[in-house]
């Protein structure tokens, strides 16, 4: 099993209906292929770990990056996992804004790291 860690900046005019449709045809598609993960939204950007079957991850991956929805796929890290983070969340979800500041200060902080890695 492996993870995987990237960011993705949303296209303009990306709405929340448009986000809740990428949720739900991700949810779907990745208990088909046995995929788990968490979504973070802050503003335009998007901050993902998916985690599960290699080949599976991968062409998920591949999918998301020729998505028109999402502009500078950057892929941060992959690893190999022996256990999930996210077991039983097809995809997690949270946006920044909701979150307590502590919280949303490190998410933040994770961006800029992110954002650094990239270059």
């Amino acid at each position: 099993m492996i993870r995987v860690f990237y960011t993705s900046d949303l296209a303009n005019g990306t709405d929340r209906d448009m986000i809740e449709n990428i949720l739900c045809a991700s949810r779907k598609n990745n208990e088909r292929d046995d995929i788990t993960g968490f979504l973070i939204l802050h503003e335009n950007k998007i901050m993902q770990l998916l985690e599960g079957p290699e080949d599976k991850v991968e062409a998920c991956v591949k999918r998301i990056a020729k998505d028109p929805r999402h502009t500078t796929t950057s892929r941060i890290m992959k690893s190999m996992a022996t256990q999930r983070a996210f077991k039983g969340w097809s995809m997690g979800c949270a946006n920044i804004d909701d979150m307590s500041p502590a919280v949303s200060d490190c998410v933040r902080d994770l961006y800029q790291v992110a954002d650094r890695v990239e270059e």
